[in-house]
């Protein structure tokens, strides 16, 4: 609410229009912030602690939300499993740092909803299985190898983002994908993407990744520039969709 009063507040003083921006299509543009000859269409999969989706671009305001998680976020599932392992919050960079020293082949975990034909996404059955492993190795009394079990888990994060990235840019035929949200960051995640062969990634920087004023004011402006206008303004907590 103070956010919301002091644009409208600056906005009056300083006679300028006033646009109000989903946070997500903020997300949606930090790619665009160094890849400004990005057009659409093109797929913009956004990863965070909140969400994990993948939407079709097919004009700026122009969306179509093609699937999503069906529980936990997959940031969500990396500070779960964190927590499950006894580190600090976030867990994602932790867990990120971790894995780079470990053997990701040390446990199958499972690659959830991998071979399904639906984009979509699960994470909550992979945060278990860390948990019933860690169980079992307790039961055993046997030490639990933190870096193996991190490397382990990212893989199967990462393989789970990338069945269902490449499988959106099968469906739709669109080989641009601009990735965005705070798991953007994640080092494995980047270098996957950088690897593959099947469409061109669009990358933010690590510091665009998580929520920025450069990414909403991007968007802001990109708004303007179609003729946005916003006449009433009010914080809504509670909207996750484009």
């Amino acid at each position: 609410m103070v956010g919301v009063q002091t644009a409208i507040a600056l906005s009056q003083v300083w006679k300028i229009p006033l646009i109000g921006v989903n946070h997500l299509e903020g997300h949606l543009f930090a790619p665009l912030i160094e890849n400004q000859d990005l057009k659409p269409p093109f797929l913009s999969v956004i990863i965070s602690g909140g969400h994990t989706e993948i939407i079709l671009v097919k004009n700026f305001g122009e969306y179509e939300f093609l699937g999503g998680t069906r529980d936990d976020a997959a940031g969500e599932a990396y500070d779960k499993a964190a927590k499950i392992l006894g580190l600090e919050y976030p867990g994602g960079p932790i867990i990120d740092k971790l894995a780079s020293e470990g053997n990701s082949e040390a446990f199958n975990f499972p690659v959830p909803l991998k071979n399904t034909h639906e984009i979509e996404f699960s994470f909550s059955g992979l945060k278990t299985a860390v948990l019933w492993q860690i169980k079992k190795l307790n039961a055993n009394n046997l030490q639990i190898p933190i870096k193996d079990i991190c490397a382990s888990f990212q893989k199967a994060v990462i393989e789970a983002l990338m069945s269902k990235i490449k499988l959106a840019v099968r469906l739709t035929g669109v080989k641009n994908v601009a990735i965005s949200g705070g798991v953007a960051a994640n080092n494995g995640l980047r270098e996957k993407l950088k690897a593959q062969k099947n469409f061109q990634a669009y990358i933010p920087k690590i510091s665009r990744c998580t929520d920025n004023a450069v990414m909403i004011a991007l968007a802001g402006y990109n708004a303007y520039s179609r003729g946005v206008r916003t006449e009433n303004i009010s914080p809504d907590p509670s909207l996750h969709e484009l």
